[in-house]
């Protein structure tokens, strides 16, 4: 999305590129996401997107390292709602542990992954492979920091963001949408109040709880004060701070000092 980003891109590098960042600046920043509904307002795309422009603003800002492409593989929930694409918790737990054993294996030393979608089966698989790799790494005789991170962990507590799909990501999403020049955020015939949803069969599927058949709308999505692109810059301006100064402190533990 950012072409300020482009440089750190790990699919644009050469090998040489590739060791010369392992050389000075041994960091990985996966972004990941899920396909899942968030309204007639929003994006299908809206964790993977959040997260995607949260990397890809902080290795600009760190100005060295690689960011990995847009993972979309993740875990419940909303998984009989419109649109998504769910995989199961052991599926997702097996891909974020396969993330960081590849990025171990290449020589990366400081690796975080971000996700844009959170919830408790994705938050328990991303912190069973965190877990899970960073033994492996230990047994292994590496100094190394392997991270995992929702982006609502680097918002100041104040900074309430109003849950899923309501302003605070409806605000992000238009900001990401103003940043690329296209229409992600379409508040035309939004109403407050209870929408009935049109849920998909679950079938053979073993849901790890009930969803629910309405959803319940906030006025502040309608109000311009708490929902809109500035409202959205706020919330990356500090999501971005914060991660920029945690990954700061990861490098320098393991002796790299960024300029």
């Amino acid at each position: 999305m950012l072409p300020e980003a482009n440089p750190y891109k790990y699919e644009y590098m050469r090998l040489a590129q590739i060791r010369e960042v392992l050389a000075s600046c041994p960091l990985a920043i996966q972004p990941t996401g899920l396909l899942e509904w968030h309204g007639e307002q929003n994006p299908i795309g809206m964790d993977g997107l959040s997260a995607t422009y949260i990397c890809e603003r902080v290795i600009a800002r760190l100005g060295n390292g690689v960011l990995m492409p847009t993972n979309w593989i993740g875990t419940y929930g909303y998984a009989t709602y419109p649109g998504g694409v769910v995989f199961e918790q052991d599926t997702t737990e097996a891909v974020f542990l396969q993330i960081y054993r590849e990025l171990l294996k290449i020589g990366f030393r400081v690796i975080v992954i971000l996700t844009g979608h959170w919830g408790q089966s994705q938050q328990d698989a991303l912190s069973k492979a965190r877990e899970t790799a960073t033994q492996e790494a230990k047994d292994a005789g590496l100094d190394v920091r392997l991270l995992g991170y929702r982006w609502n962990d680097f918002l100041v507590e104040q900074m309430s963001y109003g849950g899923h799909a309501q302003e605070g990501e409806t605000s992000m999403a238009w900001k990401i949408g103003e940043e690329i020049g296209l229409n992600l955020v379409d508040l035309e015939g939004y109403q407050p109040g209870t929408e009935h949803i049109v849920q998909y069969p679950v079938g053979n599927r073993q849901l790890p709880k009930e969803e629910s058949e309405t959803w319940d709308w906030k006025e502040e999505v309608a109000d311009a004060s708490k929902c809109s692109p500035l409202v959205g810059e706020a919330f990356f301006d500090e999501i971005v701070d914060n991660m920029v100064e945690e990954l700061t402190d990861a490098l320098e533990e393991i002796g790299f000092k960024l300029p």
